[in-house]
């Protein structure tokens, strides 16, 4: 069954077929960093900006990109790893056009890892200026395992039970799927329920069947809109003596050549 996926999970797989393009594997290496933000602090912090320049200490660091900034054919940004910030300076006519355009391709909360030397700059700060970027993995890599343990198409970080779902005006937002059933005659709320599925179609049934239990009748007739339509939802109901008035989506480019009409299903 092929999985509906968000405009973000389509850009991040496109990426992901860019760098194997490029022979890089996103997923499918070690990187062994030689030091971190707390050493290079401790070890580098009171040296002067020439000692460093002079040294030339040679380090390889790694974490996620929290801050990306580009002036040029230069650019900053700062990477996190357990105990705190690098910053990381980079320059195209060092370290080469293919390097330049990896650290351009980089997305803030990518995981990658950075080799070059330490220096100091004008303002006290210390940073690692990159002699060689390596693509050491996506923040996509640990999402993409939940996903396959979870079978679910979606994970939402802050909220793990909402979705993200299609709303009014074509709008798209992370939220629950409420649904509530309402008599027709007094316009009061009979049932309701509150689920994550994307959208309707797995809803009529047991909204339906819930309706008919709280009213305790026999027999139930119920109008609903047309991403209710499901033919075995509708089936499931008629063998309850539930009988449904909903119309056929407008799924076929046939109806604007006057081919087909709009129905009813009764």
């Amino acid at each position: 069954m092929m999985k509906n996926l968000t405009d973000q999970e389509i850009v991040r797989r496109e990426k992901v077929k860019e760098l194997e393009d490029l022979g890089i594997k996103p997923f499918g290496h070690a990187y062994k960093p030689t030091s971190n933000s707390k050493k290079l602090q401790e070890k580098y912090l009171e040296k002067t900006k020439e000692e460093l320049e002079e040294k030339k200490i040679k380090v390889k660091v790694a974490g996620r990109i929290m801050t990306k900034r580009r002036s040029g054919k230069a650019g900053f940004m700062h990477i996190q790893d357990k105990f705190g910030q690098v910053q990381i300076y980079i320059r195209e006519d060092e370290i080469g056009e293919a390097q330049y355009y990896l650290y351009r391709r980089c997305d803030i909360g990518d995981i990658i890892g950075i080799e070059g030397f330490v220096i100091k700059t004008n303002t006290g700060e210390l940073n690692a200026a990159i002699m060689k970027l390596k693509d050491h993995r996506e923040s996509l890599s640990r999402l993409q395992e939940s996903l396959k343990e979870s079978g679910e198409t979606q994970i939402a970080k802050t909220d793990q039970d909402c979705k993200k779902m299609r709303t009014g005006h074509q709008g798209i937002d992370m939220c629950y799927n409420v649904q509530i059933s309402v008599d027709s005659k007094h316009k009061l709320i009979v049932a309701h329920d509150v689920t994550n599925d994307t959208n309707d179609l797995n809803q009529l049934a047991p909204m339906a069947e819930q309706s008919k239990e709280v009213l305790e009748v026999e027999t139930l007739e119920l109008t609903a809109d047309k991403g209710y339509f499901n033919e075995e939802q509708i089936a499931e109901c008629e063998g309850n003596d539930i009988k449904c008035y909903i119309p056929t989506p407008d799924n076929s480019h046939n109806k604007s050549k006057g081919l087909f009409l709009s129905l009813i299903h009764i």
